[in-house]
């Protein structure tokens, strides 16, 4: 009864009126079915997965910087630091070199005459310690210790410097990954629109430029294909010779 009552209202009003009720009736079915529906791009990537695929990057990237630090510029470094303070301590020891022990005996205890016998002392011994030496003494350990304080930051500067060499490394890693697939799935594209360009140009219904056009595009495509799949190895490449290791054995340990 109520459906037949608001057809028959419906039917009484004007076109212009029925007609944008309509459209109301049909916008507000629409936006209702939207929101019941998940978009499919939060089906697979939620909050919780970014936040565990950037937890993953983070690890991967403090591995990379952990194999870089056994890099042999940084072992170098290391070494200068020890002999650095090896130089510290040769530098408080040093007086030692510089004091000379003498000594002498009195000939007369050496050779057995009675006349001799109440004459003292029987011998001497002495050392010389030149007085400069404690003016320098000072200043050596003092330079020892500005060595030591260089070799130091020299190592820490060069850690900073090979962790942003091997971050960065990785990020262009990753941007070369990311181009390359978007490239492939541009070429396969390009690849079937290719396909149906030759098919029309055997069924005559498109001109030989045209043809010609697209065949081309395709085999542009696939050359800067090649290039990326170029610069990817390289990026691999670079990382690898700071860390010493495959990286792909480093991020089968990740997967």
């Amino acid at each position: 009864m109520t459906n037949r009552w608001n057809r028959a209202h419906l039917l009484k009003l004007p076109n212009n009126m029925r007609r944008n009720l309509l459209y109301v009736i049909a916008m507000s079915c629409c936006v209702t079915a939207f929101s019941q529906t998940t978009p499919p791009g939060n089906r697979t990537k939620t909050p919780e997965a970014l936040f565990r695929i950037d937890s993953l990057r983070q690890d991967i990237r403090e591995r990379l910087v952990q194999l870089a630090m056994q890099n042999p510029s940084i072992e170098v470094d290391d070494r200068n630091v020890n002999v650095a303070a090896y130089g510290v301590k040769r530098a408080k020891s040093n007086i030692l070199n510089q004091i000379a022990l003498q000594g002498n005996v009195n000939e007369f205890s050496i050779v057995k005459n009675s006349t001799a016998a109440n004459l003292y002392p029987k011998y001497n011994i002495g050392f010389i310690l030149p007085l400069g030496t404690f003016a320098t003494r000072s200043q050596d350990i003092h330079i020892a210790r500005e060595n030591l304080s260089i070799a130091v930051a020299q190592r820490s500067d060069h850690y900073r410097i090979l962790r942003e060499t091997v971050l960065s490394k990785y990020e262009d890693y990753l941007m070369a990954v990311d181009l390359l697939n978007f490239q492939r799935q541009l070429v396969e594209d390009v690849y079937t629109h290719y396909l149906k360009m030759e098919k029309s140009f055997a069924e005559a219904k498109i001109t030989e430029e045209e043809y010609t056009s697209s065949y081309r595009n395709y085999n542009t495509e696939q050359a800067k294909q090649r290039t990326m799949e170029r610069n990817l190895k390289v990026a691999v490449l670079e990382i690898e010779r700071y860390i010493g290791v495959k990286l792909e054995d480093v991020l089968k340990e990740y997967r």
